[in-house]
């Protein structure tokens, strides 16, 4: 939690709300099991939207520096039951579970916990910067 306090957004006049969920609170369709998720809600617009992608790519890799797994799990847009398209959205579902304002949106969660890969890979000792494309 201290490190999402701290999270630099690209937008800062953009507010955002990082919260962390007990797996116990979430109904996730994946196969995997985890302990705990993380879901950034902002306002629904495009701008906001991509700040928090802005914000969980910086989420993301510190939790990658730990030695921990995480997955991106899609939300907006997404139904609650692939099954059942009655019991709503995804979205939907996680707001009964935080308080979101009524004009703001949630994006995506993060799945954190530890991973049966290794998720720490060795650094290679020469860089292959030739494969990087730089695109103008």
């Amino acid at each position: 939690q201290d490190y999402m306090d701290h999270l630099q957004p690209l937008f800062p006049e953009l507010p955002y709300k990082a919260e962390i969920l007990d797996a116990s609170q979430v109904r996730c369709m994946q196969p995997w099991k985890t302990p705990h998720f993380v879901t950034i809600s902002t306002q629904d617009s495009p701008e906001a939207f991509i700040n928090v992608g802005f914000l969980f790519q910086q989420l993301d890799l510190y939790i990658q520096s730990l030695g921990l797994g995480s997955c991106w799990v899609h939300i907006n847009g997404r139904p609650h039951c692939k099954t059942d398209a009655s019991q709503g959205t995804a979205e939907d579902y996680l707001r009964s579970k935080l308080d979101i304002p009524e004009n703001w949106g949630l994006l995506c969660a993060v799945a954190i916990g530890y991973s049966p890969y290794d998720s720490v890979k060795p650094h290679p000792e020469t860089d292959d910067y030739e494969k990087i494309v730089f695109v103008k």
